[in-house]
């Protein structure tokens, strides 16, 4: 019973040791440099954010679209629609295209397939010309006729001239008096495979 006692003493005192060995250490080592790092005490918070769901319409107005270097977009609401070069009257392969011809500038005159006689062609704009004449099946005679336009254009010559043939066309001209004004604009206009031919009455 005594050996007891004295073992069960013996290691509360052991304990008790321990613990004053650890406190002391403890006091030693706060806030005191260990092996060259610095003992401090960190506190981390952590906040949870509040998290919201875009819908499409605002992923759009936030993040727009960029279609610089993709495929090319259609034009934007209001845009204006960008007219097509045509000619008053448009001779394709020996044939008059109307649907191809700008035919409210004729006021006057008779149009064929072959040839237009008395002509009368008035008009102002950017993109629109006289009488223009293509294909190899285009043997094409105009003859008193009067074109007069007006408007300042990008290109020269082809479908915004006054008189023009093209693509193996021949345009023959009798007596015909062409007047234009503006930028860029041609009397008469004729590639190497298509003559253009003046003539003149006596």
């Amino acid at each position: 019973m005594r050996k007891r006692f004295i073992m069960n003493l013996a290691v509360m005192g052991a304990a008790a040791m321990l613990m004053v060995f650890f406190v002391s250490c403890g006091k030693n080592i706060k806030n005191k440099a260990v092996n060259g790092i610095s003992v401090e005490k960190y506190k981390e918070t952590f906040e949870r954010l509040p998290v919201k769901i875009l819908t499409i319409e605002e992923i759009s107005k936030k993040w727009p679209r960029d279609n610089s270097g993709g495929a090319p977009s259609g034009p934007g609401p209001g845009a204006a629609a960008v007219e097509k070069d045509l000619p008053a009257i448009y001779i394709d392969n020996g044939k008059y295209a109307a649907k191809e011809s700008r035919t409210n500038a004729v006021t006057a005159g008779k149009i064929e397939d072959a040839s237009a006689s008395g002509v009368k062609i008035a008009a102002e704009g950017t993109n629109i010309g006289g009488v223009y004449v293509k294909g190899a099946g285009s043997q094409y005679t105009l003859s008193d006729a009067t074109i007069e336009l007006s408007g300042d254009i990008k290109g020269m010559g082809g479908v915004t001239a006054g008189a023009a043939a093209e693509d193996h066309g021949t345009l023959t001209l009798k007596n015909v008096n062409i007047t234009v004004t503006g930028k860029g604009r041609n009397t008469v206009s004729s590639t190497i495979t298509a003559p253009l031919r003046y003539i003149i009455p006596r």
